[in-house]
């Protein structure tokens, strides 16, 4: 293991930028707002054909390990005792009408060639496209999980994002007794996170962020960010 200032002797051996130094300087900023030791630089990754930093910050009770890939940060937070901190407060909050929309814009582009009527039933899973080029095809799971949509976000992830969406608590319970969303639910986007340099050190896929855990994976896309998010939770 190679403390940052280590790095720089290291650097006539091993391909190392200045980017890898900057972002080893933003890192050490993080440590010092937490006012533990400096971080430790556990693996690497390679991001625009630079290899990069992959660190680790240590507190009493937190184990952040972070890389940057210069489009964002992605950070797996271990905690010793489970975190209460609420959903709004790691996540950007979206409302129902943005949920509805997403729906809609999904309605419109994936399954376009499909009537209201077609869509719903689910023994239908193939209509001919409006354009006469052969089918519209679509799995049983697929349909399912649009049917179910106003009780489940599966949908989101599989058929229209990379990312994940995360609903309130109360609402969370709600649709697991049928319960549809409404205009009370919020709606939180966890977004894909790219984890080269950290999947060797897991035995499984970190989940996202959820009230109790002590174990998740989150991506932001500035320093800033992650660092409120760290304080929200410290």
């Amino acid at each position: 293991m190679n403390t940052p200032t280590q790095f720089e002797n290291i650097h006539p051996t091993i391909p190392w930028t200045n980017a890898a130094l900057t972002q080893l300087n933003q890192f050490q900023t993080i440590a010092n707002n937490l006012n533990t030791t400096p971080p430790t630089i556990i693996s690497t990754h390679t991001s625009k054909s630079t290899t990069l930093p992959v660190i680790q910050i240590t507190t009493p009770h937190l184990t952040i390990i972070i890389r940057d890939n210069f489009h964002d940060l992605n950070a797996w937070i271990q905690s010793t005792k489970p975190l209460t901190t609420p959903l709004n407060q790691i996540y950007p909050t979206h409302n129902y009408q943005w949920y509805l929309d997403q729906i809609k814009s999904c309605r419109e582009y994936t399954y376009s060639d499909w009537t209201d009527k077609e869509i719903n039933d689910p023994r239908i899973l193939r209509v001919p496209r409006k354009n006469g080029n052969g089918w519209s095809l679509i799995t049983p799971e697929q349909k399912d999980q649009w049917t179910q949509r106003m009780t489940s976000t599966e949908w989101y992830k599989k058929y229209w994002s990379s990312a994940t969406l995360l609903v309130d608590t109360q609402s969370e319970t709600n649709a697991k007794n049928g319960i549809p969303y409404n205009q009370h639910t919020t709606f939180h986007r966890h977004e894909h996170c790219y984890a080269e340099g950290m999947t060797h050190l897991w035995k499984e896929t970190p989940p996202p962020y959820k009230i109790g855990t002590q174990n998740f994976i989150i991506a932001q896309d500035h320093l800033n960010n992650l660092k409120d998010l760290i304080n929200n939770i410290k």
